[in-house]
């Protein structure tokens, strides 16, 4: 069985007043070392002439060109050296495995799982007790707990008396602002 090349796509970045001829070139090389590596080029173009975010040997705009190609990897090295030695008209270059994308088909892909109804609130459940001896301790709390929620419940009661007494002291106040103010 024969081993599929790899598919790459190499990004690169030239200057705008690059010439047709060292244009030409560059893309030349491209090709010659797919084509040495046992490869083809599945698409060669320009892709877009921007402004460049930063500055780059004092250019601020580029032109760039894209390639595909299906190749041994020893094509891509070949590429970005030959990249490297010529940096005065290649200013940048990326190259990344290139992976086509699958579109799903409706019988083999299954739609995500759908919310029902109901939540799941095991999580939320409190574990259910088998044995006696686990059951007979968890119905009674300990005495300590007995004796705070008996404190507990007297608190309040305390409160409200406080609550009370409060109610009756503005009253009083105000019955004495009132015979201050008759005479």
């Amino acid at each position: 069985m024969a081993i599929e090349p790899t598919k790459y796509e190499t990004l690169y970045l030239v200057r705008p007043d690059i010439s047709p001829e060292d244009l030409l070139t560059i893309q030349n090389r491209v090709e010659q070392s797919v084509a040495a590596n046992g490869g083809e080029i599945i698409k060669s173009e320009k892709w877009a002439e921007r402004d460049l975010a930063y500055r780059i040997d004092n250019y601020t705009r580029g032109t760039y060109y894209i390639a595909v190609y299906a190749s041994e990897p020893g094509a891509v090295t070949d590429i970005e050296r030959y990249f490297n030695l010529s940096k005065n008209n290649v200013l940048r270059f990326m190259t990344v495995k290139y992976i086509e994308e699958q579109k799903p088909t409706g019988a083999g892909m299954s739609a995500p799982p759908q919310a029902s109804g109901q939540e799941d609130q095991s999580a939320f459940q409190t574990p259910s007790l088998t044995t006696e001896g686990q059951a007979n301790e968890s119905a009674e709390p300990p005495q300590e707990t007995q004796e705070q929620a008996e404190e507990d419940q007297e608190q309040p009661q305390e409160t409200q008396e406080q609550a009370e007494e409060d109610q009756e002291q503005p009253q009083e106040n105000e019955e004495q602002t009132k015979g201050g103010s008759e005479s």
